[in-house]
Parts: C-alpha cells; structure tokens; sequence
C-alpha cells in the first residue's frame, strides 16, 4: 500500500527576522500507509512559502525538485535551488517580517499521483549563512540503528530526540521506522512501540516511542511470515499489538447518553502466512485488517482452542480481509465472542462488523457468539449480556467436523447480520451434523441476507428464536434445509432450494447415515412461521429420495401431542410438482364452549368433535384479512351449525349476512372477514363476517 507521507521532519536554523535568505535545507521521509520508507523512488516535490495556513493563500515563493529517496525513504533538497515559477522566484524577496510564514509541501509521482501535502509553520526565517552548517548537523543527528536491541544501547538521548530504526530484527524486515524520545513516559518495553534504553530501569521514566500515523503494523513486533520453531511466538508478539492498541484508543463524544465512545487503533496484516499458537484475546475499540493473502494458520500439535476471542465487557471490533486456516488440528474453532460481564454492568460484542473473512479446515466451530443466559447477571433476566448491532459480511466457513457448526449462535444475540455470508460443510462430501445452528434462545431480530448455506444433513437449525429473516439465501446439497423449534416470526422468503430436501437426486456424497424421515426444506415444531415465494428444484425430481421428501413439514408437538404450528405459505415456485408436497400445514383447533380461539395462522380445520354449534371466534388475525375454517367432525351426520350474533354480543360475534344459522357439513370450508371498530358495531370488539361457502362433499 502507498498511500501517504505520514511522517516529515523540517530542519532550520533561526538567527532573527532581520535576515534575509537565499536558501536554506528541507530533508524528510516518504512513507507508505503501514510506516515504511518508500525507498529508491523519484517523486516530484513541490514547495511553497506562503503567508497563510490554507493551501495557495498569499503564496510568496514556490518551486520544485525532482528528487530520489534513498534506502529509507529520506530525500532532501536545498529551498531556493529549485525550478522556479516566473513570478515567485526570487527567495531572498520573501518578507520573513511580515507575518508568520508557513511551508506547504506536495509530492507526487512521476505520474502525477499526489501522494501527500502538508503544511508547516516556520516560526523564524531560515538563512544562507548557515544553511551548510544545518545540512551538515540534519544528517550528523540523525541517528540510525540497524535494529530495536542497538536502539536500546543508545545511552545518552534527550527529551524530543528522533532516530531511524532500519528493521526490528534485521534491515528492512518491515520493522523500520522513526523513534522519538519521551523522558517521561513509564510503560514497560513491548518490543515494537515502546523501547526502553537498557540504562533506564523499567520503573524509571524514559522510553523511545514509534512514530505511528496509521496502522500498527504487526511486522513493527517483529512478527513474519512463515515458521516460527526457535524464535519467539507470533502469537504472543501480536497479542503485544492489540494490547497496544487498545491502549491507545482515542475518546470521542457518543451520540447518545452524552457518554464516550472509544475507537482504537488498525492493526494491519501484511500479506503472508503468520503461524498462530495460541488464543488472541481482541480488545475494545481496535481494528485488525489483512491483505488479499493475509492467512493465519494453526501451527500443527497445536493446542489452543479457537483463533480469536474477546475481554469482558462490552466490545466494539472490526475484522477485515483476513484468511484463517484451522490446519485440521483437533479442537481448533475460529472464533469465540462470549459476552461477560465488564465494569459497567453489561458485555458482550456491540456494533462490530467483520468483512471479508475466510474460515477454512476448521475443527471446532467457526464462529460462536454466545450471549448471556436467560436469568443475566444480577439474576433478574435483564438481557444485560447480548451480542447485538453487528453486522458479518462476506464471510465464508467451512467446516470440517461433524459435531461442529459453521455459526453457533446460543444465549442472546440481538439485531445481528449477515450478508453475502458462506456457511458449508464438507466439500468433498456432504457432512453430518448442521452447519448454522441457533438456540437457548439462538436468537431475536437476525437477518441471513443473500447467504450460502449447503453441503451438509442439517443447513440451519434454531430452537427457541424469533425475529429471524432468511432472504434471498442459496440452499443446496441438504437433506433437511431450515429445521425451527419453538420459533416465533421466523420468516422464510424469496430464497432458492436446489437439492436441498433430501438431497433433491441421487448423488453419491449422500452420506450413510441420513434419517429415517423424509427430507424437507421447512420443518417446524410449536412454531409460527412464514415461507414465501421460495424456489423449489431437483437434479433428479423423480429419484426416490424426491418423492420421499417434502417442501414444508409441521411436526406433532412433543409437549402437547398436537400440531401447535401456524405457518403461512403462499407464491411459492416448484421445478416439478411432487416437489411441493407439504404435511401439517392447516392446524386443527378445537370448538370449545361454541368458540374457537385461532392463535396464528389463517386457515385452520375447526375440529367440532366436542361441540356442535359456533357463536364466537377469536383470532390474532388483523381487521381487514380473512379466516378459513374447514369444518371437521367424524361423528354422527357430520352436520354443525353456525349461529349468527344479531347485533348483540352475548350471543357471539359472527354476522352471517341476514341469516340466523349456517348449516354446514364435514368438509365443507367456511370464510370470514374480520371487521374491526367501529365498523363492528360491536363496542371495541370485532366482528367476523361471512364472506363464502364450499359447496358440500
């Protein structure tokens, strides 16, 4: 990356504003966005002296150099040598009395690139008498080291001193840059920001510090590419990094509360293979950030449990273009984000975002957000510990052990994204298992938006969750593709089933151990959801497993051995029509005491087994939508009536259009409008309006 100056030192001599100056010295450094000297480069340098601070304000003189950095990046040039413009070339002109004067520098490559601009004060007019003497001292004190350890030997700095650095370890190991000298900073020596000379003893001040405008570069701690036996651990030496720079957060005003809101510092990953040991715990506030190959890999034996996890308290993260390969090492996950409990009562992963990440040969979970359980942490259920307001783009998980998920989303998450998101099982062959999995509560307000989801028995699975999306997702090489549990507004629409209720063809990935039960792209149990213009095929929609499995299952209840499903499914497409074959849709709900309570759902088969005659309804229906009933009753003739409430609501609330009773039989199904106040008529109640009957079997 080439992206900016980020560092400039300006040498003068000021003798007093009497004199006047023919030329005097400028030397700097060129370095790119990560702190490192663009060397052996040529770039164009434009100079301008100028009255005021705001770029060409009461421009004085201006000239360039074309000029070439050396090893580290320095260039230097002689102000009043240059190629001048007709009308500013004369510097000895320059009134130094009048008014403070300010240096605009520009850099550009030879392209025409701007790679910087900047402007600095001069506090006293720089002369020619001693513009020899400042070259020669610029060049003397500037002192350079050839790594951090003779750093620390130098014994005799001063307050505000500057030095260069040519690499951490070796030259040009990525851990050049220039220091500074603090004789009242304590921290202790972290071997890549904060040096302390070997004559200061560590509760004694004085320290040399980096000069950062940018990224923490990881290659600052001496962190590189490759195999690490013998030398210090990657691990440790990045861990270094990201405590630094959760150290050095900078506080801004919040938007809300009128409290503060920290934003640290970008640790950046050069492209390269970095070997990883153990667990990296991540600190509010930083950002880590990679290249197109930035790849982190398990070390083999390893025996850490997951790449990344975070402190206690409430964390804001951002992770960006980074590749994590678990190496297959037993035990080895992605990332844990368990909320606990931080100073001000409440944890958990906040407002984060991750783009750009690729999991691959994973044999833990993926990643795993666990939010706090269901009592909280003063014991009162108070939703204090959630995962919540983040946003996952563009990452992509592929996992590589059965009893493990791809996501693992348990305790309370809330208000959490993911889109353009891979969740896969086993490539070579499809896995056990499931690879999302959602529960104790999974989860409420979570959006799966333009997501993969494929390659395995189970694609998602959630018990206990509400507020889900699941929009515009690629469903493939499932034998059961979403499966809910005690769902609440799960919502299912416009997405693509290819393959994915039991497996959809013969295909020989199909692993040995599939249930016994039919495929399905929705089952359901105690649940309420919505599946909506999905798209349904097959490789091979006349293979026994096809026709074996179904598009929509509502399963019995296990609690109380009924069908407690609603489930709205309408505009759906299917390849074939076999593929749309569903069980358990219409619930049965019993008539009791002549009324019926429809707690969900549309179209229900009214069972009048205990009763013979309707008066009232009750649903959760809105005003303004329709009710179905199919009657049903086995015994004797079949035959209920339905009695209308003749404007008075002792007798029940269904208007049966000028008729006193409605006779109808086993079969026969029933339409009403629900009308609410005051079109009702009925006080603050509604009423239900009879809109059609079938004809009888």
């Amino acid at each position: 990356m080439k992206i900016l100056v980020s560092f400039l030192l300006f040498f003068i001599v000021s003798v007093g504003l009497s004199q006047t100056t023919d030329a005097f010295v400028y030397r700097a450094a060129v370095l790119d966005s990560v702190g490192q000297g663009r060397s052996n480069e040529n770039f164009e340098i434009t100079i301008r002296i100028q009255n005021g601070a705001i770029p060409n304000d009461k421009l004085q003189y201006a000239e360039r150099h074309l000029v070439v950095t050396d090893e580290l990046g320095w260039y230097q040039v002689k102000i009043g040598s240059g190629e001048t413009a007709d009308m500013y070339n004369i510097l000895s002109d320059v009134d130094w009395k009048k008014s403070r004067k300010h240096l605009y520098i520009i850099v550009k490559e030879l392209e025409g690139n701007v790679v910087s601009n900047s402007i600095t004060e001069i506090v006293d007019a720089p002369t020619l008498s001693f513009a020899t003497n400042v070259e020669s001292k610029a060049l003397l004190t500037l002192n350079c080291f050839t790594n951090l350890n003779t750093l620390r030997e130098f014994d005799a700095p001063e307050e505000g001193d500057m030095v260069c650095v040519k690499g951490h370890s070796s030259v040009r190991d990525g851990g050049e840059g220039f220091f500074y000298y603090k004789s009242e900073m304590l921290e202790a020596d972290d071997d890549g920001i904060i040096i302390r000379p070997k004559n200061v003893y560590s509760d004694k001040p004085g320290r040399w510090v980096r000069n950062i405008d940018g990224y923490i570069n990881i290659n600052y701690y001496g962190v590189r590419p490759g195999n690490n036996k013998g030398i210090e651990s990657n691990s440790d030496r990045i861990q270094r990094a990201i405590d630094f720079a959760a150290s050095n957060k900078a506080y801004v005003q919040a938007s809300r509360n009128g409290g503060v809101h920290t934003q640290g510092n970008t640790i950046f990953f050069p492209s390269g293979e970095y070997l990883i040991d153990r667990t990296l715990i991540l600190r509010d506030g930083i950002k880590l950030l990679g290249e197109g190959n930035t790849l982190l890999t398990a070390e083999r034996n390893a025996s850490f449990d997951y790449f990344f996890k975070m402190e206690a308290g409430r964390v804001i993260l951002h992770m960006e273009s980074l590749r994590i390969n678990g190496n297959g090492e037993k035990g080895v996950g992605g990332m844990y984000f368990k909320a606990k409990d931080g100073e001000n009562g409440t944890g958990g992963l906040w407002q984060s975002r991750f783009e750009n990440i690729n999991i691959v040969n994973i044999d833990g979970h993926g990643i795993h957000l666990e939010g706090g359980d269901s009592m909280g942490i003063n014991g009162n259920n108070d939703y204090s510990l959630p995962n919540q307001l983040s946003v996952f783009e563009n990452v992509r998980i592929t996992r590589a052990n059965d009893d493990k998920n791809s996501l693992r989303m348990t305790g309370y998450q809330g208000q959490v994204t993911f889109v353009n998101c891979l969740f896969l099982g086993k490539r070579d062959r499809s896995s056990l298992g499931t690879n999302v999995y959602m529960a104790d509560p999974g989860g409420a307000v979570v959006s799966f938006i333009n997501c993969t989801i494929g390659d395995s028995i189970y694609g998602i699975t959630m018990d206990n969750s509400s507020n889900i999306m699941i929009d515009n997702c690629w469903f493939e090489n499932l034998y059961f593709a979403i499966d809910i549990t005690s769902g609440k507004s799960i919502n299912i629409f416009n997405n693509r089933f290819s393959n994915a209720c039991g497996y959809g063809s013969e295909i020989h990935t199909v692993p040995s151990e599939i249930p016994t039960t039919p495929g399905s792209c929705v089952s359901c149990e105690d649940s309420f959801i919505s599946v909506e213009r999905n798209y349904v095929r097959a490789s091979m929609p006349a293979s026994e497993e096809a026709h074996r499995a179904k598009f929509i299952v509502a399963r019995i209840s296990h609690e109380i051995g009924t069908n407690d499903n609603t489930i709205i499914a309408r505009a759906n497409t299917f390849d074939h029509p076999g593929l749309s074959k569903t069980e358990g849709i219409v619930k049965r709900v019993p008539v009791l005491a002549r009324t019926i309570v429809i707690d969900g759902g549309n179209n229900v088969a009214a069972d009048f087994d205990a009763a013979r005659v309707l008066r009232t309804i009750e649903s959760t229906v809105s005003g303004g939508e329709e009710i179905t009933l199919r009657i049903d009753r086995s015994k004797g003739n079949g035959i209920v009536k339905i009695r209308d409430w003749q404007g008075n609501a002792a007798k029940g609330n269904i208007d049966l259009n000028g008729r006193k009773v409605l006779e109808v039989t086993h079969g026969q199904e029933v339409k009403f409008l629900k009308v609410d106040p005051p079109l009702s008529k009925n006080g603050d109640e509604a009423i239900y309006v009879l809109v059609a009957v079938s004809e009888s079997n």
